[in-house]
């Protein structure tokens, strides 16, 4: 960390910017000022008015330090600039603090300080790849921006001992939630939701706090609270934004008085703040928050879990990024203002963590700008496990099980299956754990469509798949690569940023196929040009195509691209996915050449038990294959 001490150290009167902001023609005025007497202006006693604002009742504000945790930063991340500003005076004043860039003003903040009061101002500063130099009123600081490693924050690794808690309710959850957040940004300590029980398999070890206990025990590690207002339950995304930039806990009205005991008390509380509309608020919030939140990711959460209870899930992450949190229609003309402008000052490619109240609207939106989604509205505790294990993962050259020898090509019906939800963060986090500890896992070739964003949000869950995997297991990339994304919507001219975002991740997984969604159930066409990118970027050799099938198609110079059959969506049974792959089979088709059918299956709803009945079921003339060996027995058939 760089610690300038004393730099820029300023006196300023009430209400006054120091004199370092006054411009070079000596025209500039200062603000909320009062104007010096005449000298031969008297008051009523016939005497000189005292001017009040100097003398030794007068504020006298200084900067006492600046620290610059780092002086480089990736391109997507802030660099923040940390100022403690002190009022050694008797009287509160103001101060105009300017962050200066190569020997120019990029921001500038007035503070306001307390008599024998102490400010500490966060500063964020973002910038494309290069040098710079930047500091606090002069810029006396070499700063390197470099290209991004990562598409999401690394975190520490958590504590051996994580404390955790039962809150009582939705808003003690809330609460609890958004404290971990706060904590967790410096290193992982509180573990407040863990269903899966991934603490044990990832052998982490618990201290169990009685709620309140927990809040206090941590009190000093936050800075106020953030309190929402539950007449507009839009205001606990508000309240998440700016808890996560000012490192507070969102409260309901009913903690103050228990937070007050604690000495936590509030910094904003959205019951004094009028807003028309919730577009006005998210439109208020963008414009006052945006320059100190994380610009590559926007999380979007609803508000609240049916009725007045509070939606508490991935608030621990939000807060701990400093996300943007919203929640807006993409069907609604004047929310979908509000999503569009929020992606026009995101950078290429960037994530929207949560989900949507339409998938298909919401994630066309996002992929038009250049962002994609990476559903996790309850995938719970992520500020812990964004922090598990991840040099073991960036390591893994080889994660994928033995590779399995390919058989001879026969004339029969090839058929591989895919569990798909890959693309759903909170689905890999809790149910796909259920379906890989089934025990018949192992019994029939399958794949599974996984997330490359769990190489950052949770490595640790994403090692473990890896490391367990049997040789009948075949891990492939989820929709549609580095996120869910529609590749047909993708900005124009730019379907490289995605491609080679994904080939970053997948390359150290050893994974080169892809269950690919575009534009869901509309039209799963893939362009030639969007086929080349995936195999030169990312290495991809086979794209399974959700549905529309089961056309094949030979893309590229080795990629082979085939439209998916079977049941991506709720209330498909194994029997209607064996009609449908039965179904599909031609009626001259007479064991004389070799066919391929793809096979979607919906994860949340279907699992290792039913691929095994299924392939119990299907006749000798079919045979079940991992994706990988599928795709080669095509290019062979293809030679032949």
């Amino acid at each position: 960390m760089l610690a300038v001490l004393g730099t820029g150290a300023v006196s300023s009167t009430a209400g006054c910017s120091s004199d370092s902001d006054d411009d070079e023609d000596g025209d500039h005025e200062e603000a909320d000022t009062e104007a010096e007497p005449d000298d031969d202006e008297e008051d009523n006693d016939g005497e000189t008015e005292p001017d009040d604002t100097e003398g030794e009742d007068s504020p006298n504000i200084q900067i006492e330090e600046t620290t610059v945790p780092s002086t480089s930063a990736h391109a997507l991340d802030p660099l923040t600039f940390q100022v403690t500003v002190r009022n050694t005076g008797e009287r509160a004043g103001e101060i105009a603090i300017p962050l200066v860039v190569d020997s120019e003003i990029y921001k500038e903040r007035p503070v306001s300080v307390d008599p024998s009061g102490e400010r500490v101002v966060e500063f964020a500063f973002r910038a494309p790849v290069g040098t710079y130099e930047v500091g606090i009123e002069s810029a006396d600081t070499t700063v390197e921006i470099t290209e991004p490693e990562r598409s999401l924050p690394v975190f520490q690794e958590p504590t051996e001992n994580l404390a955790t808690t039962t809150p009582n309710d939705e808003r003690d959850r809330l609460l609890a939630t958004t404290l971990q957040g706060v904590v967790n940004a410096t290193r992982p300590q509180i573990l407040v939701a863990d269903n899966a029980n991934w603490s044990y398999t990832l052998e982490y070890s618990r201290e169990q706090y009685e709620f309140w206990d927990l809040i206090e025990a941590f009190s000093d590690r936050v800075s106020g609270a953030v309190v929402y207002d539950p007449s507009r339950s839009h205001s606990i995304n508000a309240a998440t934004t700016v808890a996560g930039v000012e490192r507070g806990v969102v409260a309901a009205p009913s903690h103050l008085d228990r937070l007050e005991t604690i000495g936590v008390s509030p910094i904003v509380d959205f019951r004094e703040e009028s807003f028309d509309t919730t577009r006005s608020m998210y439109s208020w919030m963008i414009e006052e928050y945006w320059d100190r939140t994380a610009d590559h990711i926007v999380v979007g959460l609803p508000p609240t879990a049916g009725g007045s209870d509070p939606h508490w899930q991935f608030r621990d992450y939000a807060v701990a990024v400093k996300a943007t949190c919203v929640w807006l229609d993409p069907e609604q003309d004047n929310n979908v203002d509000v999503l569009r402008d929020l992606f026009s000052r995101t950078p290429t490619p960037a994530v929207y963590l949560g989900w949507w109240m339409d998938e298909v609207s919401g994630v066309t939106t996002a992929s038009e700008h250049g962002v994609v989604t990476g559903a996790a509205d309850f995938l719970e505790s992520a500020s812990v496990w964004s922090g598990t294990r991840p040099d073991e993962v960036s390591e893994l050259s080889t994660s994928q099980p033995t590779e399995k020898e390919v058989p001879e090509l026969k004339n029969v019906i090839y058929v591989t299956v895919t569990i798909s939800e890959g693309d759903n963060l909170q689905y890999c986090q809790n149910k796909m754990k259920d379906n890989w500890d089934q025990f018949t896992r192992g019994e029939v070739p399958m794949n599974w469509s996984i997330s490359p964003l769990l190489a950052d949000i949770a490595p640790g869950i994403l090692h473990h798949y890896v490391e367990t995997a049997t040789e009948d297991d075949h891990l492939m990339c989820g929709p549609t690569g580095l996120g869910y994304a529609y590749p047909k919507d993708w900005p124009e001219g730019e379907i490289e940023r995605l491609t080679a975002g994904t080939g970053q991740y997948l390359e150290p997984l050893g994974i080169d196929t892809l269950y690919a969604l575009n534009r869901l159930g509309i039209d799963s066409s893939m362009a030639d040009k969007t086929v080349e990118a995936f195999e030169t970027d990312a290495g991809i050799t086979g794209i399974a195509l959700g549905w529309d099938g089961p056309d094949l198609s030979h893309q590229g110079e080795e990629t082979v691209v085939i439209n998916g059959i079977g049941g991506i969506a709720s209330g498909m049974s194994v029997d209607d996915v064996q009609a449908e792959i039965e179904g599909s089979i031609p009626d001259g088709w007479d064991g004389e050449r070799p066919l391929f059918r793809s096979v979607g299956v919906f994860g949340f709803e279907m699992g290792p038990r039913d691929i095994e009945l299924l392939d119990q079921r299907l006749g000798t003339e079919f045979e079940l294959v991992r994706g990988d060996v599928f795709f080669e027995l095509v290019r062979q058939h293809k030679r032949t």
